[in-house]
């Protein structure tokens, strides 16, 4: 299991609004439970890991935990707990 680590939030890429938007969910953010996730989010902070591929950099990719991400960024949030896979584990996972 991969340890959690605190990643600056402007160093996560591969996650903007329009591609949360498009992506086949059980919600979007502009739904009533997307508000009920910002607002545990608020009172409890993040509580599940966001997953990260490790780039090149020092930048991250975004692969687990779109909503997670973007309630912590509207939230004011500047990092947030992450799982981060790298190299070697993401070539294992294919």
């Amino acid at each position: 299991s991969q340890p959690v680590e605190f990643i600056p939030i402007d160093k996560i890429v591969g996650w903007d609004e329009q591609s949360i938007l498009q992506q086949e969910t059980k919600y979007d953010i502009h739904s009533p439970k997307f508000q009920k996730l910002k607002d545990d989010i608020k009172k409890r902070g993040i509580r599940e890991p966001i997953g990260l591929e490790d780039e090149k950099d020092g930048m991250y990719k975004g692969f687990q935990g779109a909503h997670r991400y973007l309630a912590a960024k509207q939230l004011g949030y500047t990092s947030v707990p992450c799982k981060v896979l790298r190299g070697h584990i993401i070539k294992h996972l294919q």
